[in-house]
């Protein structure tokens, strides 16, 4: 027992006086538990061993593994042992709700606790237990039934959510393939009445041509004799021809007003007009129909 208490004295941390709890070994050799050493060092402002004061060359000093393992080993081999005194734990304090033994009970920490053997405390919180459990346990099954239903329904969202994705995903689909379907059909209309409007536009210019052409025809068959020759004249010169040669008459005012009896030779304005005609319907000289200069 000696031995034991020997041993708890050399697993304890100065500070705390407990068991060591992740301890750090400093440049002096001495070892503490790490959260006891950084508080004794905040409340003292001071980077000194707690044992011999000598200062420490590091802020964050290395951990002691083999001290550490010692400790773990000593507290699981030892869990029914006084960790100060090192004797068995028989005892229960009442007051402080914690195992004690023989010499504990006597210390001045425990003075005027109630006690009980371990073993009948134990029963008696077993009792105790009993009692809270009971309700718990009659809710247990309640609160299992309740559970699966919330997981029966959990399953059941998320199949629900399976296939009403799946709809939604062909729903769609289709929409797509119909606006796909009409736009090609509104395409295949709007190119179709383009085609139609085109060609009827094309008609109607070419009748406003026509009319154009005749309406210019007429302007110049009522224009004076003078302009009609002269236009008559630039006319063959387009065509790179040489101008005709009007014969004369003695009578040279009667050109304009027709035939007469003693000038078989010579054409009156009307047909020179109808000759003229020709000319200005046509598109240009390349298209024009040769024709024979007049008599």
């Amino acid at each position: 027992m000696a031995y034991t208490s020997s041993l708890v004295d050399d697993l304890s941390c100065s500070v705390c006086c407990d068991i060591f709890k992740d301890p750090v070994i400093l440049s002096c050799s001495h070892s503490f538990c790490k959260g006891c050493l950084q508080t004794w060092w905040t409340q003292n402002q001071r980077q000194n061993c707690p044992l011999c004061k000598r200062r420490s060359s590091k802020t964050k000093p290395p951990r002691n593994i083999a001290l550490k393992n010692l400790s773990e080993a000593f507290q699981r081999e030892n869990a029914d042992l006084c960790p100060l005194h090192g004797e068995k734990l028989k005892l229960f304090c009442l007051d402080d709700w914690e195992t004690a033994c023989l010499i504990c009970r006597h210390s001045e920490k425990h003075a005027n606790h109630r006690f009980l053997p371990v073993e009948e405390a134990a029963l008696s919180r077993r009792k105790e237990m009993k009692k809270l459990l009971k309700p718990l346990k009659e809710k247990l099954g309640d609160f299992v039934e309740i559970k699966r239903k919330c997981e029966n329904i959990a399953a059941h969202i998320n199949i629900q959510a399976a296939h009403t994705e799946r709809q939604i995903q062909k729903e769609f689909e289709k929409l797509h393939q119909f606006l796909k379907d009409e736009e090609k059909s509104r395409i295949t209309a709007l190119r179709d009445e383009e085609q139609l409007k085109g060609q009827k536009m094309k008609k109607e210019i070419e009748e406003l041509s026509k009319q154009i052409e005749t309406t210019e025809t007429e302007q110049q068959l009522v224009a004076g004799d003078i302009s009609f020759l002269k236009e008559e004249v630039q006319g063959y010169k387009r065509e790179s021809r040489p101008a005709p040669t009007l014969a004369r008459s003695t009578q040279g005012s009667a050109a304009g007003r027709g035939k007469t009896p003693g000038q078989p030779g010579l054409r009156s304005l009307e047909e020179a007009g109808g000759e003229r005609l020709l000319l200005s319907c046509d598109p240009g000289p390349q298209h024009r129909r040769p024709r024979s200069p007049p008599v």
